[in-house]
């Protein structure tokens, strides 16, 4: 399982992106100011301190469900789940029973099942597209709603969430 590894979107330092199933085909990170919002006068920043991760992974089974794992070079902090946009708007906790971290608080273990949870297109065909998640606390503020991000500001890793299945 080859990491795919990026900076975070505060380009302070990196993280890995690998699955124990399939490849990660595109991965890319989105700075809090990136997103479609409407501003309600939380600052996004503090709840999302480190922005969001969207993943592409392409599996040999279709409907398999994989353990994704994200790496960081450093420690999050204790207090810090695993939180993602809801296509309709709004944020959610990860589903604990989905979601673990390692007791040096490093490394996030995403099950994420094909055409189910985890991956928005909603198909099982073989292609996981995840909604754009990271660690921070739910729930978070403000609202906001998706517009589709034109495929030529992703450099080819993506789109948000609603319109991911481009990714």
């Amino acid at each position: 399982e080859e990491a795919r590894w990026l900076y975070t979107s505060t380009g302070v330092f990196p993280l890995g992106v690998s699955a124990d199933e399939g490849t990660i085909a595109a991965a890319r990170t989105y700075h809090s100011s990136e997103l479609p919002v409407q501003d309600t006068g939380t600052p996004l920043e503090s709840s999302l301190p480190l922005g969001l991760l969207a993943f592409r992974c392409v599996t040999d089974t279709p409907g398999s469900t994989i353990s994704a794992k994200i790496q960081y070079t450093r420690e999050l902090p204790p207090d810090t789940g695993w939180v993602m946009a809801e296509p309709s708007g709004g944020w959610t906790a990860w589903e604990t029973e989905r979601s673990s971290f390692s007791p040096d608080r490093r490394t996030v273990l995403l099950t994420i099942t094909d055409g189910g949870y985890g991956d928005v297109d909603g198909t099982a065909n073989g292609v996981i597209v995840t909604p754009a998640s990271g660690p921070g606390t739910a729930p978070v503020e403000p609202s906001f709603y998706f517009e589709p991000i034109p495929s030529e500001n992703v450099g080819g890793a993506g789109c948000f969430v609603g319109t991911a299945g481009g990714f």
